[in-house]
């Protein structure tokens, strides 16, 4: 493998035209490999990731499945973890140690989860593990590293045989549009106030003593812990005998998270590398990225939540030098019921972004915008219809909204396809504005 440190630049938003590019590759750029894009793992219409229910979907031909159609890459992945629950095969400990088994995180709002703390010695924090498929450490060199991980023709990943290391333009590119995906500020959480008693209860749990507090590691609900960078934590998700991934493949090596020099054994006699540590996601988009943790061990919001009342946690080394969780059963579904809401606002906000560039784009270029824009506002509907029911307006409301947004997919006019794009963008605004004051 070879390692190439190219210096990434600060997360600054770039122009149009780079970003545009960015995207363009991001999709459709194989890098002379296997067939695979960025976008094959992080699929633009299910929140930059991919999970066990939108695998089900794809066709057998693929690209993320080419560990299982080319017999040069059948080590490439190993296709009961891939298809049940959503994990890759990432190298993060260097290609002299086993792969380890991830989830693929979403790329929303990445400009505001790659902080690292002071001691991790590289320039971003990125992965599940905060380190990467590379020892340097910065965005471009991650790019880097991912190609020849996940994109190689064959598994001895030789330079300019099985795959070829991006131009600097194109990292450039690519970077630009990463740092354009998801909110431009994070939520404000402390200030916030919603209009629905359950919602409002499970933002002051989010922020109580009673709940860690939640805000200790995700500061607003995103990946910053309450210092402003992306921690490293210790949780004990690894040590688990009988995860989900466990009980699919036994024969799965064990993943102990950040650093690779380590050796720790890991329960249930599994060895792994690294000190036990993972770094936390962004939980504004947690509601649409199900199942979660890096393992994807937990279902849903509420399973995920109450992990941390549980004795894996309590008596991690994180756990341990905190006060017990005792949350009981409401409290855990106020607090899911407040990140799918915010998740709910996260998603119209992206929804009425991409109607923007719709209305100003020809019929043909529009066509995939207006797509985009409908998977967003489908997102905030099953989010807030799976909050417990509260909210019925803006229930209504989005379901109104996706409606007109189908239609407008269909017109065979500018004018009348921008006509249905002004109601969605009204109905939106609407949902919004009964959620939260």
């Amino acid at each position: 493998m070879l390692c190439v440190l190219l210096l990434s630049s600060d997360p600054v938003l770039a122009d149009d035209a780079l970003v545009e590019r960015g995207r363009l590759l991001f999709i459709q750029e194989t890098f002379e490999g296997n067939g695979r894009t960025c976008a094959t793992c992080h699929r633009p219409d299910n929140n930059y990731t991919i999970d066990p229910l939108y695998i089900s979907g794809l066709a057998p031909a693929d690209p993320l499945f080419v560990a299982e159609t080319n017999a040069n890459l059948a080590g490439l992945e190993r296709p009961q973890l891939l298809r049940q629950l959503g994990l890759i095969a990432v190298h993060a400990d260097g290609y002299g140690k086993p792969a380890v088994f991830r989830a693929v995180p979403s790329l929303s709002g990445l400009r505001h989860s790659i902080r690292p703390s002071a001691d991790l010695g590289r320039s971003v924090a990125l992965g599940a593990s905060a380190d990467g498929v590379s020892p340097l450490g910065s965005l471009r060199d991650f790019i880097v590293g991912a190609v020849v991980d996940h994109l190689p023709r064959t598994e001895a990943r030789v330079l300019d045989i099985d795959y070829r290391i991006p131009t600097v333009d194109e990292l450039s590119a690519i970077e630009a549009f990463l740092f354009s995906l998801g909110p431009p500020v994070e939520f404000d959480i402390a200030r916030m106030t919603f209009t629905s008693p359950e919602v409002e209860n499970g933002r002051l749990l989010f922020l109580s003593e009673r709940s860690g507090p939640c805000a200790d590691c995700h500061a607003n609900a995103g990946s910053l812990d309450s210092s402003g960078v992306n921690g490293l934590f210790d949780i004990g998700i690894q040590h688990r005998v009988a995860s989900p991934a466990h009980l699919i493949d036994p024969s799965m090596p064990g993943d102990a998270g950040f650093g690779s020099d380590t050796i720790s054994v890991i329960v249930g006699g599994r060895v792994g590398f690294g000190d036990g540590r993972f770094s936390p996601p962004s939980l504004v988009e947690a509601a649409d990225t199900t199942p979660l943790f890096h393992d994807h061990s937990a279902l849903t919001l509420e399973a995920a939540i109450h992990f941390y009342v549980s004795p894996h946690f309590v008596n991690s080394p994180e756990g341990s030098a905190r006060t017990a969780r005792d949350m009981d059963a409401a409290e855990i579904r106020a607090i899911a019921s407040f990140l799918r809401t915010i998740n709910t606002l996260e998603n119209i906000r992206s929804a009425r972004v991409f109607l923007a560039k719709v209305r100003s784009a020809d019929i043909g270029s529009g066509f995939e915008l207006a797509h985009l824009a409908a998977a967003d506002t489908e997102d905030a509907f099953r989010a807030l219809y799976a909050a417990s029911g509260i909210y019925p307006s803006s229930i209504r409301l989005l379901l109104a909204a996706l409606t007109l947004q189908k239609q407008s997919i269909a017109a065979f006019s500018v004018e009348a396809r921008n006509a249905l794009v002004d109601l969605a963008e009204e109905k939106l605004d609407q949902a919004g504005s009964l959620i939260v004051r």
